[in-house]
């Protein structure tokens, strides 16, 4: 709720269309501030955030801004949390152990899917040849054979 001159009003949450989370515009003397919603009910009913954590929703997901559903928690966990979670990738293949392949970008671990990995390296294989032949065959060569 916020107050407009002596007038109550509550404030209309927008969904940001980067992040999927709920904001609203808060004014004060003519200038405004966008702050998440999630950000600022746990603020109010669990407290200051302690340094280095986050506010992290529960299972109710980004738009279930109840204080049941938020806590404080680091970033890394939640991400962990959520991969640790699924069991197949998102093409449906299960996350065995002879159909999981570990990978680092940027010093974070991942896993990710052997099965999807060897396809893409088959498309990119195909649209590699495809275009060297189409190359080839426009200058009146060969396609150059071989692996």
């Amino acid at each position: 709720m916020s107050v407009k001159g002596n007038e109550p009003r509550i404030l209309k949450p927008k969904v940001n269309p980067r992040n999927g989370f709920l904001y609203v515009s808060l004014q004060r003397d003519d200038r405004s501030n966008t702050r998440a919603v999630h950000v600022l009910v746990a603020l109010a009913f669990l407290g200051p955030r302690p340094p280095g954590l986050q506010v992290r929703h529960g299972p109710g997901g980004k738009l279930n801004n109840a204080p049941s559903n938020l806590r404080y928690d680091t970033g890394i966990s939640g991400l962990e949390h959520h991969m640790a979670a699924r069991t197949e990738c998102d093409n449906g293949h299960p996350f065995t152990e002879d159909n999981l392949m570990w990978r680092t970008d940027r010093g974070k671990r991942y896993r990710k899917c052997r099965t999807c990995h060897y396809d893409a390296q088959a498309r990119y294989q195909a649209k590699v040849k495809k275009k060297e032949s189409s190359l080839a065959t426009a200058s009146g060569r060969t396609p150059r054979r071989g692996p």
